[in-house]
């Protein structure tokens, strides 16, 4: 693997500690709650994308031929609910360039691919906004068969209703999601209510 490549690696996951860090510390007037689970994502139809606002931020869902993007998704386990996600454009600066890129990024060396998404999550009567950073490392003999899957998941805001009103925290999603369930586990936190006391 390049320098280069290990560099950019180490960025998205430096930043990525931190912001998982920053999310779990917990002041003292919240609450914070382990979840764990189960995942599922099924794409959307050809053509369609649920969570796309008409940013051009998300890649979407443009022809039957093309990857999937866009993603109904189903949550079993402490965070039961529904929702919707969508693979997007995230501004990243390469350092084999010294400039602005977009993901998804391949790092040519390593055959790495580094996806950004959001979702919106329906959970306990509150909508969760996420950003996402999945690193997939493909089977150079089957590339259509990742070896490697996990995504960080980090909650960045709420609707302001429902229990999770406020809500802090993240999630990793261990294995690839699309068709089948895999595992989730991570920390959500909430303010303490009067049920807490």
């Amino acid at each position: 693997m390049s320098t280069s490549i290990r560099r950019l690696i180490l960025v998205v996951l430096g930043a990525l500690v931190a912001a998982m860090m920053s999310a779990q510390a917990a002041p003292p007037d919240q609450v914070c709650e382990k979840v764990l689970g189960k995942v599922l994502l099924i794409p959307e139809q050809p053509g369609t994308c649920t969570i796309d606002d008409g940013s051009g931020d998300y890649l979407g869902n443009p022809t039957p031929q093309a990857q999937p993007g866009c993603f109904t998704i189903t949550l079993r386990g402490g965070l039961r609910g529904t929702g919707y996600a969508g693979v997007t454009r995230e501004p990243l600066l390469s350092l084999e360039t010294n400039g602005v890129i977009s993901t998804p990024v391949v790092a040519v060396n390593s055959g790495r691919l580094i996806q950004t998404a959001r979702a919106e999550l329906q959970v306990r009567g509150t909508t969760l906004f996420t950003n996402d950073i999945v690193l997939i490392v493909p089977d150079p003999s089957a590339p259509a068969t990742p070896l490697a899957v996990t995504e960080q998941v980090v909650l960045v805001g709420t609707d302001g209703r429902g229990s999770l009103a406020g809500a802090t925290g993240n999630l990793t999603i261990l294995g690839n999601s699309i068709g089948s369930f895999v595992p989730y586990v991570g920390e959500i936190c909430r303010e303490i209510s009067d049920d807490d006391k």
